[in-house]
């Protein structure tokens, strides 16, 4: 594929790439792990253009990265389903009644990104946050202290407040210190789900704003947790690796990764994307249009149709403007999230969620949730840490010795994080409608009417 790529569809020189410089290869955990692979097999080549690892850099793309910090997100604070001890997102989506999701470490299933990420950046946070301004504000309600004309520097204390109280894993290091008959692990629970859903929000807006040095502090971040967890070490590895190599990178190497790692068709401001969501969405449009394309599709045209993808979703933008079609549709219209938020900030208020209860009832059968920083901190002292990473000191020397008795299930774990892992970069259709610039349920609708506008 790359020779492909490089030689014969850019027909580059060695000449050429000299002058070109370093060339990036962006993807998910898979894709990069195969591009290493083929840069390790020819790492002895003289040609340049052989040598892949002279020119070619892997980038990881920061959405896959995002579906793997909501997954991981939601397994750890999903609780137990069917529990009776409300906290856990599984009871806020029951009490929504919104549709079940497999969610959890035990579960067979990965949990959905798209249903998952609404949840908890949607409903959940908007709900935690506003029941907490109404904690800390110091008025009757959050309605009275909202029509009190207040000033910016009152709101952003009371925020300050919120986020220092509600959002903090300090504060739940503090009420860990105290003893277990004092101890509320429901709110300790819940301040640690809200800063965990406040990281991946961050995260989010941070890559729509083009602010790729948050987006580092965060994956900094996630480095630790997604170690944390225990069941996600091979993209903590590669969040590991790629960190010290923009500390290590010559300066204009870690420039050139840095400023291609977003992209803006548009040039607007918040219309940053990620270069594996792009690469999805040419991926998703690339089979409608083959599809669609019925007997007469080959793949010389498809070569052709494929590289002005975007212009041709432009022409689709462009039909839907003129002829007033909804932009999701009737079907997919997503319910008003005003109602749910309003509803979980009463059941929140009501359940006392967000504030120190001493003598709650049934606290003792509360599942105690991880600080998952807390967790991949721990991990770095261990004797196996970063063993991928450490230089091989033993010798290796032949010993006669009898042939062992086969372990039955010794590597039955391993295998089952293994294949959990690499579920994580699977991306659904509907997963890409999260991205509110695009349009893939209507491809259909759409596609025939944008075809004859351009004769394809």
């Amino acid at each position: 594929i790359i020779d492909t790529v490089v030689t014969c569809t850019l027909k580059f020189t060695a000449a050429g790439m000299r002058a070109h410089g370093v060339m990036f290869a962006g993807g998910d955990l898979l894709s990069l792990n195969l591009t290493d692979k083929a840069i390790a097999a020819r790492r002895e080549d003289t040609e340049l253009l052989d040598a892949y690892g002279k020119y070619l850099k892997g980038m990881l793309g920061l959405f896959h990265v995002k579906l793997s910090g909501t997954r991981g997100t939601v397994n750890e604070h999903w609780g137990h389903p069917n529990s009776k001890f409300p906290g856990s997102l599984w009871s806020q989506n029951t009490f929504l009644s919104r549709k079940a999701i497999p969610a959890g470490w035990k579960a067979k299933q990965l949990p959905p990104f798209r249903p998952t990420y609404e949840l908890m950046l949607i409903l959940s946070l908007p709900a935690h946050i506003l029941d907490g301004f109404r904690i800390y504000c110091g008025a009757e309600s959050l309605d009275s202290w909202v029509e009190s004309n207040l000033t910016w520097r009152e709101i952003a204390t009371v925020s300050e407040t919120v986020v220092e109280k509600l959002c903090s894993a300090s504060t739940v290091e503090e009420l860990r210190q105290l003893t277990e008959a004092d101890r509320d692990p429901q709110l300790e629970n819940t301040i640690l789900c809200n800063r965990d859903m406040l990281l991946l929000l961050l995260f989010t807006t941070s890559i729509k704003a083009g602010d790729v040095g948050m987006v580092v502090n965060i994956l900094a971040h996630w480095m630790v947790m997604f170690r944390g967890t225990g069941s996600m070490p091979k993209y903590a590895d590669a969040l590991f690796e790629l960190i010290n190599n923009l500390k290590r990178w010559p300066p204009a190497l870690r420039d050139a990764y840095l400023n291609n790692w977003l992209v803006n068709l548009t040039g607007k401001i918040l219309a940053f994307k990620e270069i594996d969501l792009l690469q999805e969405h040419q991926n998703f449009w690339a089979k409608v249009i083959y599809n669609a394309r019925g007997s007469n599709r080959s793949w010389d045209w498809l070569s052709m149709i494929t590289v002005v993808i975007f212009n041709l979703r432009d022409v689709m933008r462009n039909v839907q403007t003129q002829f007033k079609i909804p932009h999701h549709g009737i079907s997919h219209t997503s319910p008003n999230a005003a109602v749910d938020i309003a509803r979980l900030e009463g059941w929140l208020e009501s359940n006392k969620l967000q504030t120190y209860v001493k003598e709650r009832p049934g606290k003792d059968s509360i599942l105690r949730v991880r600080d998952l920083m807390v967790a991949g901190a721990a991990y770095a002292n261990t004797p196996g840490a970063f063993k991928n990473f450490r230089r091989e000191t033993r010798k290796v020397s032949y010993k006669k010795t009898e042939p062992a008795e086969p372990e039955s299930d010794s590597d039955e774990d391993d295998e089952e994080i293994d294949h959990r892992e690499r579920q994580l970069d699977t991306v659904e259709p509907d997963d890409l409608m999260h991205d509110d610039e695009d349009f893939t349920h209507m491809s259909d609708q759409l596609l025939g009417m944008a075809q004859e506008v351009v004769g394809v």
